[in-house]
């Protein structure tokens, strides 16, 4: 499920949409960054990391980020950098010989059940992307609980540091 809102500043006019999550489409969005990433669209972290991981992935969420140097949101992508989890894949591996010797106590498992075992990967995150901002090029940090932080009234406008203000609030799956 995914949810969103435009954030926005009634003195300055200010304004921005953020959402959260990523809805039920979350397996095609992986894929499609994903292969961005390995493109380095995101720049040389991702570049680097599918170099040493070429069987690694990310998972998506929609945040949104702050700018340390300017102090600009922007809403993007967070992404968890994973690589198969090896204790998982190991152990796939030793199912898989033990069954091609014909080893009868190999799995007590029905025959599709082991298939589906053996044709999923488990991924644990190896590192967390590094966000830059989209306007100066600085170090942009996730801001905790921004949803209900600024519905609450806590979070000031990066330009006149008025209180932001909410509306539009959207779900989608």
């Amino acid at each position: 499920m995914g949810s969103g809102f435009k954030c926005f500043c009634d003195k300055c006019g200010y304004s921005f949409d953020a959402m959260f999550g990523i809805g039920m489409m979350g397996f095609m969005v992986r894929e499609k960054e994903t292969k961005k990433m390995r493109a380095g669209k995101y720049g040389e972290q991702g570049k680097r990391f599918f170099m040493e991981h070429p069987d690694g992935s990310v998972t998506t969420n929609y945040v949104v980020v702050k700018c340390t140097s300017c102090g600009e949101f922007h809403n993007v992508y967070d992404f968890d950098l994973q690589i198969p989890e090896p204790k998982m894949e190991k152990s796939k591996q030793n199912l898989k010989e033990a069954l091609d010797r014909g080893d009868p106590e190999a799995c007590k498992l029905p025959k599709e059940h082991v298939e589906r075992i053996l044709n999923r990967t488990y991924y644990v995150t190896k590192e967390k992307y590094e966000h830059k901002c989209k306007k100066c090029g600085g170090k942009a940090e996730i801001v905790e609980n921004f949803e209900n932080l600024v519905q609450a009234g806590k979070i000031d406008c990066p330009r006149c540091e008025n209180r932001l203000s909410t509306s539009d609030y959207i779900l989608w799956d």
